[in-house]
């Protein structure tokens, strides 16, 4: 399930934030499917601790369902 760090992209333009996704996609199946990443920036979340992570343009990801919270 998603967390923090989601983001919607229309015609390549971050549009909105999106939140609370759920996949069922396997995570080693996601990495052998990123097509592009950027450097590694310092993020934190509302739950989380702070990580250094990438953004990730993922090739055929697909999410089940949104959660209710």
């Amino acid at each position: 399930m998603t967390v923090d760090g989601l983001f919607l992209v229309e015609k390549g333009k971050v549009t909105s934030a999106a939140r609370n996704f759920r996949f069922n996609q396997s995570v080693l199946e996601m990495l052998r499917n990123v097509e592009l990443m950027s450097p590694a920036v310092r993020a934190t979340g509302e739950e989380a601790f702070e990580m250094v992570v990438p953004a990730m343009k993922i090739n055929g990801f697909q999410f089940t369902e949104v959660t209710k919270f």
